[in-house]
């Protein structure tokens, strides 16, 4: 399933974070967007200004051509990672973000094999905009093309934020 297509309505978008990340996963349909915008957030209290908090969870295996045989997998060597992060993801969002080393499992869609691997989840909070979406979806394409994988998983949630 492909949670980055160019249609931002087909985007999971859910404050319910890992847990409807995983379900989309295991072949549930995408949520529709939230009804009420994030601007709507009343930030005051918190001092805060209404936000938009995403995750992006990328496996840390290459499928497929690149793995040592076929069907198998092949670890992304952290200078690759790292390289990634500083070309692809900084340039989108230089404000900054935060990417957290994990381990998870995936159901293959077409496949239905499931896959244990290293994974590295990026959260990064930034305005509810077109252009956000627009920078998430560049770094979800870029990441698949990059290191061959069929999806990146995203959930996307509204918060109020201060730094």
């Amino acid at each position: 399933m492909n949670f980055m297509s160019a249609a931002p309505a087909r985007r999971l978008r859910s404050g319910a974070g890992l847990a409807l990340t995983l379900a989309a996963l295991a072949g549930l349909s995408a949520c529709q967007a939230p009804q009420a915008p994030v601007a709507d957030l009343d930030c005051s209290a918190l001092r805060g200004q209404p936000s938009l908090s995403v995750l992006l969870y990328f496996g840390r295996d290459r499928d497929g051509e690149e793995a040592p045989k076929p069907g198998g997998t092949t670890p992304i060597p952290e200078a690759e990672w790292r390289l990634f992060l500083q070309d692809t993801v900084t340039p989108r969002f230089p404000q900054g973000f935060t990417v957290i080393d994990s381990s998870g499992q995936w159901r293959n869609p077409q496949t239905q094999i499931v896959t244990r691997q290293r994974s590295a989840v990026v959260n990064i909070v930034a305005p509810n905009t077109p252009d956000t979406l627009r920078k998430l979806d560049e770094i979800a394409d870029a990441y698949k093309r990059e290191f061959h994988q069929i999806s990146v998983g995203e959930s996307l949630a509204p918060v109020c934020a201060a730094f």
